[in-house]
C-alpha cells in the first residue's frame, strides 16, 4: 500500500468562513465548492475538495485537488487499490504539528513553492501558496510581511523545510522554529517523490 504526500502545487488551499446561515456540513461543503469554482476558476465537478471537520462556527481550512492530476497519480502508483491515502504534504505536516498552533504561521517549503498558513486562537485566518524564484531564499519573510495585516502581532512561524530551500531570517515580532524532517509521518525521503 502506498501513502501519497500531493505537492501544493497540485493543490489550492482556501480558509471558509464560519457562516451563520451554514447549519450542517453538507451546506459548508458545497459553499467551499463555490468558493473555489468562484476564486480559482475550477468548474464544479473538475476538483475533489478535503475539508476539516471544524465546527460550523468556525472557519474552516479547505483544499481542492485538481481531479485529472489525482487521478493520473493514482495511476502512477498502480491504481486506487495500491493506494492507501492521499494527502497534501501541507495537511499531513499541519496534522502532526497542529498541537503546538495555537497563534501563528505554518509554513512548507517544497521545491520552487511555499505554502503558508496564519492562524489565532487556533483558528485559521489565511492560507497561501506561492510559486518563488530558488535563488529567493527570502520568500518567507517576505510572505510574512505581506501577510502581517492578518496578524500583526505576529508570532511562532513553524516551517518544514527538509531539503534548507528557505533563509532562516524573518522579520519582527515572528520567531521561527524548525519541524525536523524524519518523523515517521513524512520522512526525508517521502518529501523527495513529493513532485
Amino acid at each position: 500500500m502506498v501513502d501519497v504526500l500531493l505537492a501544493s502545487s497540485l493543490v489550492r488551499f482556501m480558509v471558509i468562513p464560519s457562516d451563520a446561515t451554514i447549519d450542517s456540513r453538507a451546506e459548508r461543503s458545497a459553499y467551499a465548492e463555490l468558493l473555489f469554482e468562484r476564486e480559482f476558476g475550477m468548474p464544479a465537478g473538475s476538483f475533489i475538495l478535503q475539508l476539516a471537520d471544524d465546527a460550523l462556527d468556525r472557519a474552516a481550512l479547505a483544499c481542492a485537488i485538481d481531479r485529472h492530476a489525482l487521478e493520473m497519480t493514482i495511476d502512477d502508483c498502480g491504481g486506487a487499490s495500491q493506494v492507501r491515502t492521499v494527502v497534501p504534504l501541507f495537511v499531513q505536516v499541519f496534522n502532526e504539528v497542529c498541537r503546538l498552533l495555537t497563534t501563528g504561521a505554518l509554513a512548507i517549503a517544497e521545491a520552487g513553492r511555499i505554502t503558508l498558513g496564519i492562524f489565532a486562537g487556533e483558528e485559521w485566518r489565511t492560507v497561501a501558496s506561492r510559486a518563488y524564484v530558488p535563488s529567493d531564499r527570502s520568500i518567507l519573510a517576505k510572505m510574512l510581511q505581506d501577510y502581517a495585516p492578518v496578524l500583526p502581532e505576529g508570532g511562532n512561524c513553524y516551517l518544514f523545510d527538509p531539503a534548507e530551500r528557505l533563509g532562516r531570517d524573518v522579520p519582527e515580532p515572528w520567531t521561527l522554529h524548525i519541524i525536523p524532517a524524519g518523523n515517521a509521518s513524512f520522512p526525508f525521503a517521502a518529501c523527495g517523490l513529493v513532485r
